[in-house]
């Protein structure tokens, strides 16, 4: 079906029929069903009249003959075939050719940049089909009961690419709360009137579109997506998820750490030991140490929302503040702060802090160890607006050992030939690389089936298919 593997698409627009095919595929195979479940199949194959019924007319049965069970199990084998590594691999490997013939295509280089799961690949997919071609909006209007004008529901999209009932959980649960594509506004969710979210129609953003369908999809226009317009993205509150269990750091980091959360529940026996009621420290460290863990697990702590803000995005530093200010978030997260260090006048920044401290709070500045000498940081210090500094370090080998293993935990398959200890060892990475790398050895492992286990090989693939691995390292946090 892909031809030679490793002859390159020619460019995004024959990348996008190979795709499209794999979902006629799919999209015929539950049209199949749903007509056999209905008993349409002996109505629409009796006479010529009757093929010019309700399903004809709708595109989804030809004059030449009819869906059969024999086209439905030859439908499933293709089904089945399409997850193998026959098919998959192989278009794995048409996707790297073009890559490095600098053929851009638009929706591998969206699933490298931003991590995608084969999930949430398969959705943007079936919601950029409508856009293409009309015939896919009567498939989903037939396959959902003329719902949402053309729009594929979330029902649809977790029947056609989920397998069993944790598939299936594990993709709702991502599409309400952690998936970038949310996240990122990328993917809209249009409720009917009174209607559950399952029933909920799918849509693509405009810009995601155009960078879809683009004959040159190019970085400037993915980095667009990514990092959309700093005023929508400046300020976000959210309900951690991290719990102690999860962090892995040194022990006296973590009691210190602790010993924060402590602090923060006990408000009343601060204010008798004149302290200040808000802390404000400074976790320093790389990206992927564990400094958003940490923050996560210490709000898992005291029960309350995490409000965080990268300084990088907002469009003024100082204009920003007051907004923070106006917010009297608990706990404030706010990463990048080596762009506060590099001000001239500091005036408003100190101003900030010192108002935090008054109130019951907590704030981390994160920032690289590159600016822990800075001489306005050691002048927060010694006048007392910053606490303390918390220097997050690579993990040594054995917490690599045990965020390797946190990484693959049940219920994930892992080979009993895979050396832990000898991957921790070899590959000196902090907990988000890992954790990095661990997302695209599980994606290796389902194309191949849901049920092949992890091997080194994956491990080895996603190694160096990781694009952002480099520039992870030297990314400020």
């Amino acid at each position: 079906m892909l031809g030679d593997r490793t002859t390159a698409f020619n460019d995004n627009w024959g990348y996008l029929k190979t795709e499209f095919n794999w979902l006629d595929r799919i999209l015929r195979l539950a049209v199949a069903k749903r007509q056999r479940e209905r008993k349409a199949i002996d109505r629409v194959s009796k006479t010529p009249g009757d093929r010019a019924s309700s399903d004809w007319w709708k595109g989804l049965v030809t004059l030449d003959g009819t869906v059969g069970r024999d086209e439905i199990d030859k439908l499933e084998v293709f089904a089945h075939k399409s997850e193998s590594l026959n098919y998959q691999q192989q278009l794995e490997e048409k996707i790297q050719a073009s890559q490095e013939q600098g053929i851009l295509l638009g929706l591998p280089m969206l699933c490298d940049r931003a991590a995608l799961s084969l999930f949430e690949k398969h959705l943007v997919l079936a919601s950029l089909a409508p856009e293409v071609n009309h015939r896919y909006s009567r498939l989903y209007q037939y396959l959902q009961e003329d719902r949402h004008s053309g729009l594929p529901t979330v029902d649809l999209i977790l029947r056609l690419f989920c397998r069993g009932d944790n598939q299936w959980r594990e993709a709702r649960s991502l599409l309400t709360s952690t998936s970038i594509l949310t996240q990122l506004g990328l993917v809209q969710f249009l409720p009917l009137d009174s209607e559950t979210f399952l029933n909920s129609g799918v849509k693509l953003t405009p810009k995601l579109i155009n960078y879809l369908l683009a004959d040159r999809p190019d970085e400037p226009s993915l980095n667009d997506l990514l990092h959309p317009t700093r005023e929508a993205l400046k300020i976000k509150s959210y309900t951690p998820k991290k719990s102690w269990s999860e962090l892995i750091v040194a022990l006296d980091l973590q009691e210190t750490l602790k010993y924060m959360a402590y602090r923060y529940r006990d408000r009343q026996g601060m204010e008798i030991g004149g302290i200040h009621p808000g802390q404000i420290m400074v976790f320093s460290g790389i990206y992927g140490t564990g400094k958003t863990t940490a923050t996560e697990a210490i709000a898992t702590e005291v029960n309350q929302n995490i409000t965080e803000v990268d300084l990088q995005l907002l469009p003024d530093l100082i204009t920003g503040l007051s907004d923070l200010k106006a917010l009297k978030a608990p706990i404030l997260l706010i990463k990048s702060a080596h762009l506060w260090l590099k001000r001239c006048n500091q005036t408003p920044v100190y101003r900030f802090l010192r108002d935090r401290q008054q109130h019951q709070s907590l704030t981390i500045l994160t920032l690289d160890p590159a600016y822990q000498g800075s001489v306005v940081l050691q002048k927060w210090l010694r006048e007392g607006i910053v606490e303390q500094i918390l220097v997050f370090p690579l993990p040594q080998v054995g917490d690599r050992l045990k965020l390797w293993k946190q990484a693959f935990s049940a219920p994930i398959r892992v080979s009993p030939s895979l050396d832990w200890e000898d991957v921790a060892q070899r590959w000196k990475l902090t907990g988000g690389q890992i954790l990095a790398i661990a997302h695209k050895a599980r994606i290796f492992a389902t194309l191949e089936s849901p049920e092949t286990s992890i091997t080194q090989e994956h491990l080895q693939r996603a190694f160096s298919s990781v694009p952002l691995l480099q520039n992870k390292k030297s990314r400020k946090s």
